[in-house]
C-alpha cells in the first residue's frame, strides 16, 4: 500500500511525505508492518501513535499513546519493520495505525483465534518489498564476502551508537526475469532454532553460513542473502542535545532493519 504524509542520511532535503507499507501481519492486540521511505529526505518520527477504527463511515479514536521521547530516522529508500503492540485486544474491524508525521497504515482486525497468521505468502511478499528498498545503513559489510553453492562467509561492521540483536533465520533469493525470487526449501519441515546473538556498537563479527540442510546446492546464478538486525537500544537527541538511551527490549514499539548481501554462483 501506498501513502502519504507528512539523498543521504545528512542531505538537506526535506521528508516529502511519500512512503510504501506492507502489512506483514496482525494479531488482536498488535501490528506489524514493512515500512519504505521513498522520499529524498529523512523521515523523523516518534514512538507515539494513534489508532483509528472505520465506522458508520467515518474514522473514530480507538487508542492513542504519547510519545516516551524517543526520536528515530528512517533514510531514503531504507526499508524497517515496525511492530507496535497496544497492550488490549481489538474486536474485528477496519483499523487504521497512524505514526508521527501522519503515516498511516489499515488494515483489518479478523476474529482472533490465538495464531498470528500472515495475510500474505509471506517470504515472497517480503522479499518484493525488501529488495525494493535499500539494506541497512548501520550493518554493513566489512571487507569482499566469499560465497559457493552451499554456504557464504563475510564479515560485518556495526557503525551505529546501539548494539544490534539478531537471530539463525535468514533468506535466499534468486534473481529471475527480473525479480527476486525465494529459493525454495529442500523440505516442508524447515525449521530455524531462535537464540538471539549480538554485535556491539562499533565492533565487527565474521560469519559462516551454511545452507545445503535447508536450501541444498545453489546452482549457477545470482543470488541475494538478507537477515533481520534488530537495534536492542536505540538513542535520541533531548532538547539540550544531549545523547540519551531508549530501551528496545522494554518498550512496545520495535523496530527492525536488514542486511541484505547480492553474490553469485558461477
Amino acid at each position: 500500500m501506498a501513502g502519504c504524509a507528512g539523498d543521504s542520511p545528512n542531505s538537506t532535503v526535506e521528508f516529502d511525505g511519500s512512503y510504501d507499507t506492507q502489512v506483514v501481519h496482525n494479531n488482536g492486540f498488535g501490528l506489524s508492518f514493512l515500512l519504505r521511505n521513498t522520499s529524498q529526505g529523512t523521515y523523523h518520527y516518534d514512538d507515539s501513535y494513534r489508532l483509528e477504527r472505520y465506522a458508520d463511515g467515518q474514522w473514530l479514536p480507538e487508542h492513542a499513546r504519547e510519545s516516551t521521547g524517543a526520536a528515530f530516522t528512517l533514510p531514503p529508500g531504507v526499508v524497517r519493520q515496525i511492530s507496535p503492540q497496544w497492550g488490549l485486544v481489538i474486536s474485528p474491524g477496519r483499523y487504521k495505525f497512524l505514526m508521527s508525521g501522519d503515516v498511516a497504515v489499515e488494515f483489518d482486525e479478523l476474529a482472533w483465534d490465538g495464531d498470528i497468521a500472515p495475510v500474505y505468502d509471506y517470504r515472497q511478499g517480503m522479499l518484493d518489498f525488501m529488495t525494493a528498498g535499500k539494506t541497512s545503513e548501520n550493518i554493513v559489510l566489512s571487507g569482499e564476502p566469499e560465497a559457493s553453492p552451499t554456504g557464504i562467509s563475510f564479515s560485518l561492521k556495526n557503525q551505529s551508537r546501539a548494539d544490534y540483536g539478531y537471530g539463525n533465520p535468514y533468506e535466499l533469493a534468486r534473481y529471475e526475469d527480473g525479480r527476486w525470487l525465494a529459493v525454495p526449501y529442500t523440505s516442508e519441515n524447515i525449521a530455524w532454532t531462535l537464540p538471539m546473538f549480538t554485535l556491539r556498537a562499533g565492533k565487527r563479527d565474521s560469519f559462516a553460513i551454511e545452507w545445503a540442510w535447508a536450501f541444498g546446492a545453489l546452482p549457477p546464478g545470482r543470488y541475494l542473502f538478507l537477515r533481520e538486525f534488530n537495534p536492542l537500544e536505540e538513542y535520541f537527541v533531548q532538547s539540550d542535545g544531549e545523547f540519551e538511551k531508549w530501551d528496545n527490549l522494554h518498550n512496545r514499539y520495535p523496530t527492525a532493519e536488514y542486511l541484505m548481501i547480492e553474490f553469485t554462483i558461477v
